[in-house]
């Protein structure tokens, strides 16, 4: 079992083991915190900012904990103490005894558990990492395949778009054929592309409603979070707590755009139309910024006024399980930092 940590000193082993086990049950406070603060929040906007501090919190919450544990595997301790203690008197006696006690030996040793958990987080941050790493290449193939630049009549109406939405930075527009759906790629140097069927399949006021709706991921910076989202879930994956924030994230982020597109287009009606027709078309990764993303059921009936302030899927069972995690948790981090 240790040769698979020969990169590792047995220590940094230990203390990653215990970062990741106190990591359950921090991110089950955090996320019934989150879920308790959703009832306060009356606005997309709202409930997208708490939901992006929380998963923030989550990540920051191993990166403290390490750094904690790394402190208190270097800062003096009795067993420590009394076995320097006893090998200097051994020095000095000449004693070929050894007094040591020996469970000081296995304060050094990592246990065979942590080590099975942190060999599973290593693979699971791999496979992850390769399905992120597949993303990305979808996305500059997106980016360098299959486009057409747009009539100079459409691109005047998205110039114009673009003014009205407050967004100032270089933003070029495509058409392309291996989307399904419009959407918006790259961070310093944003491309819309729009599928043929959105150009021909959508009136014209659905048309600009849609593409406000990816200029508004541009003004937002979302591709940035949405990088950092995909980032925590492949670190922090083994927590069902960090996939259901960033969820909630996705659907509040596209709720926010969603708000945009109607008020510089106004036409509720024509929008709703709009994004009936996309859903038909959807197949969009998830590094791609689309306008068929999130449940489209529930944005809908939140635009025409049906639906009630989302707390995201969670189970009456699902939040019993996280609350004994978090307490349970914090009596075994009680016992463990005593």
């Amino acid at each position: 079992m240790t040769d698979a940590f020969s990169w590792l000193s047995p220590a940094t082993v230990q203390t990653l083991g215990w970062t990741l086990l106190h990591f359950l049950w921090q991110a089950a406070g955090l996320a019934l915190l989150f879920y308790a603060v959703l009832a306060f929040c009356r606005s997309a906007l709202t409930r997208y900012a708490a939901a992006v501090a929380t998963l923030l919190f989550m990540a920051l919450c191993p990166l403290a904990t390490f750094t904690f544990l790394v402190y208190r595997l270097h800062e003096p301790s009795k067993p420590a103490a009394i076995a320097h203690a006893v090998q200097s008197v051994q020095a000095v006696a000449g004693s070929s005894e050894s007094l040591v006690p020996h469970n000081t030996a296995a304060l050094q040793t990592p246990l065979d558990w942590l080590s099975l958990f942190v060999i599973f987080w290593f693979i699971g941050i791999a496979v992850l990492g390769t399905r992120a790493l597949g993303g990305w290449i979808l996305v500059e193939r997106l980016r360098r395949e299959k486009i057409e630049p747009l009539a100079q009549v459409l691109l005047d109406r998205c110039i114009r778009l673009q003014q009205r939405a407050g967004v100032f930075q270089r933003v070029r527009y495509f058409e392309s054929r291996l989307v399904d759906s419009p959407g918006v790629i790259g961070w310093f140097r944003p491309i819309i592309l729009l599928p043929l069927t959105a150009l021909t399949g959508l009136s014209a006021q659905q048309l600009d409603a849609v593409i406000v709706h990816e200029l508004a991921h541009i003004r937002r910076l979302d591709c940035f979070v949405n990088f950092f989202q995909i980032a925590v879930e492949t670190l922090l994956f083994y927590h069902p707590a960090v996939w259901w924030v960033s969820r909630t994230i996705r659907a509040e982020r596209e709720n926010c755009c969603d708000d945009v597109a109607v008020s510089i287009c106004g036409n509720v009606a024509e929008y709703v139309q709009a994004l009936a027709v996309i859903e038909t078309w959807r197949s969009t990764p998830a590094a791609v910024m689309a306008a068929n993303s999130a449940s489209l059921k529930a944005r809908i009936a939140r635009l025409i006024g049906f639906g009630s302030i989302s707390r995201g899927s969670v189970s009456r069972a699902g939040l019993a399980a996280a609350g004994l995690l978090c307490a349970a948790g914090l009596l075994f981090a009680g016992a463990a930092f005593k």
